[in-house]
């Protein structure tokens, strides 16, 4: 979790990234999300913040509104439990 929080904070802070009240709602559910989450669903601003992390492709899929019916698709597939 420390790795993703602090990964993400970096990143808003190199970008100068300006927050306000939404933004801190996202963040922290980005930054949560990201620990629990086999697959994820943000805006593109913080899926390509969660990109940049680098994170193993077979730990987390990140999609935006783009990449609806790919996400569902993947759901589909995906067994009952992790």
């Amino acid at each position: 979790m420390k790795a993703v929080y602090y990964g993400l904070m970096r990143l808003i802070v190199r970008e100068d990234f300006k927050l306000n009240e939404n933004h801190i709602r996202d963040f922290l559910h980005a930054s949560v999300t990201t620990t629990v989450a086999q697959m994820l669903l943000l805006d593109s601003h913080w899926a390509a913040l969660i990109r940049k992390l680098k994170l193993p492709a077979d730990y987390l899929h990140v999609y935006t509104m783009a990449d609806i019916e790919k996400s569902l698709g993947q759901f589909a597939s995906l067994p009952a439990t992790r």
